[in-house]
């Protein structure tokens, strides 16, 4: 039987970042299907707060740059709708505030408490985020998972904190062949 081409596709999307030597930070974002194959994958060049950045924002800094810039920008630029969010990092956690996708904030250790962080209507209205806490467990474990019905289909296939891992090795590779780059432009100027 043909899939439903007017059905939507279910996808998941994948925020993290990545500090760069001396300070900023590259960006990725992964779109993945329910059976974790890659359908999208954006990063953005280095990002670097000024001294000025540094000073006026203080405190709320880096979950500016993490949610709002970086992350704001990943999924502004995207292509593919997605059902939720997915973030390792709390600050990055910050996009929730300009998206309407739910956003979660998985741990790193795989068993995680995991919140989502854009409200619904009925808590919007009342400025508080819903009452919401789980355990995110690795497919296969023997321990029961709880996950919230969204990431369902996704944590039946994938563990949810290895997508951030292949985020992070292809900004590294980005990071790698953007210096190897630089370095090769300076050699044959030098020429």
């Amino acid at each position: 039987m043909d899939a439903d081409a007017t059905q939507p596709l279910t996808a998941y999307g994948f925020l993290t970042a990545v500090e760069q030597p001396g300070g900023g930070f590259y960006g990725g974002y992964l779109v993945l299907s329910p059976q974790g194959r890659p359908l999208e994958f954006r990063c953005t060049t280095p990002v670097r707060p000024s001294r000025a950045q540094e000073i006026l924002y203080g405190a709320s800094l880096r979950p500016y740059l993490l949610g709002e810039l970086l992350g704001g920008t990943l999924l502004a630029d995207a292509t593919l709708p997605v059902v939720a969010v997915l973030t390792d990092l709390p600050d990055m956690a910050q996009v929730a505030t300009i998206r309407r996708e739910p956003v979660f904030v998985v741990a790193a250790e795989g068993v995680a408490a995991c919140s989502p962080l854009a409200p619904t209507p009925q808590a919007a209205s009342s400025r508080e985020l819903p009452p919401f806490s789980t355990k995110i467990e690795r497919p296969g474990t023997t321990a029961e998972a709880c996950v919230p019905a969204v990431l369902a289909p996704l944590a039946a296939h994938v563990a949810l904190v290895e997508p951030f891992e292949r985020i992070r090795a292809a900004l590294r590779e980005a990071h790698d062949v953007a210096q190897e780059t630089t370095e090769l432009h300076g050699e044959s100027r030098a020429a």
